[in-house]
């Protein structure tokens, strides 16, 4: 009758197969690990409109590199933002895409993030055909 060692030699601790298993199993965990919690950036504002009315805005970075702009209650709309041109302090993005509503005159409107600090960052949005300019100081959440 065989011996448990003989009959699988590999499979044991110390064995070549077992810590190729192991480290095998390792690398799965961690790579999984990294697809599930993909890492964004989060930036938020208030500022006050033309009327004088509060509203939230939201600026969200994708790990991927997407970059949206949301507006809250009254003008409750989102715009995709497509980023032309990065330099070191500043970020330079187009209106690709909106959700509709008050957000739907902006589109092609430019936007111009200036990077203040890692935590304290001012984006201006423009749209010169329509007259429209707004500036926002945005925090990182």
């Amino acid at each position: 009758m065989f011996s448990r060692r003989t009959r699988y030699p590999n499979l044991l601790p110390g064995g070549s197969t077992f810590l190729r298993m192991c480290a095998l199993i390792l690398v799965t965990i961690i790579t999984m690990a990294g697809i599930v919690h993909a890492e964004t950036s989060e930036w938020m504002g208030v500022f006050r409109d033309s009327d004088g009315v509060k509203i939230r805005v939201d600026l969200s970075i994708g790990e991927d590199d997407s970059y949206s702009l949301a507006y809250g209650v009254p003008r409750s709309c989102r715009m995709e933002l497509e980023k032309l041109i990065e330099h070191e302090d500043e970020i330079e993005l187009k209106v690709e895409d909106t959700s509709g509503g008050f957000c739907d005159d902006r589109f092609e409107a430019d936007l111009t993030i200036s990077k203040n600090s890692a935590t304290a960052w001012v984006a201006v949005i423009e749209k010169r055909s329509i007259d429209f300019k707004e500036t926002y100081q945005l925090l990182k959440e």
